[in-house]
């Protein structure tokens, strides 16, 4: 599978849009079983890719969930895998709105947790044992995760992935990986 596309794709959106708060990120991960919301195994499958974070400049607080800011994610993920002698190649491109939460106003506490919500391109229906019905499909993801300095521009966090059709069509068999995310902010 070309990286090419992708990283140029974004790399030159992102340039356009890039804010001093926004943040790059490149990706690595794996598939998940059937232990969650997908219906078939693809544990053997690989996950990486690319994408940016743009702080909206939106923030509030709640009581139970701490304090919060509104991201909007952008990227591209690749999923290559191998079933039955057969190599599949998969190419995810979403926009998620994310909600980022932190214990202190002032973010001072290096943890934060994630949680999104949005809208996905798959360029294949097939991969591996799965089959979606459509091209277009939700986007979610959790996700905990770590600043590494003490200016906060490095981070990681550990990310669980979800795509499927919401059962807005049948079946909804879902695309499941987990992935580690490592982040810069400009």
């Amino acid at each position: 599978m070309s990286l090419l596309k992708p990283i140029v794709l974004i790399s030159l959106a992102w340039t356009f849009m890039a804010s001093a708060d926004d943040r790059i990120a490149v990706m690595g991960g794996w598939g998940m079983d059937d232990s969650l919301i997908q219906s078939k195994d693809i544990a053997s499958a690989s996950a990486y890719g690319i994408g940016w974070q743009s702080d909206v400049q939106a923030s509030w607080h709640h009581s139970l969930l701490g304090y919060g800011k509104l991201l909007l994610v952008s990227e591209w993920h690749g999923l290559s895998g191998e079933h039955d002698g057969q190599h599949y190649d998969l190419n995810i491109y979403a926009v998620k709105p994310t909600l980022r939460f932190y214990a202190s106003p002032d973010h001072s506490n290096d943890f934060f947790y994630e949680a999104s919500l949005g809208i996905a391109y798959l360029d294949q229906r097939e991969f591996e044992v799965i089959k979606l019905p459509t091209h277009f499909n939700f986007a979610m993801h959790f996700a905990a995760g770590w600043h590494l300095d003490q200016s906060r521009r490095w981070d990681v966090s550990l990310r669980y992935n979800h795509y499927s059709n919401g059962y807005l069509s049948n079946p909804n068999p879902g695309l499941d990986f987990a992935s580690l995310v490592l982040s810069y902010q400009f």
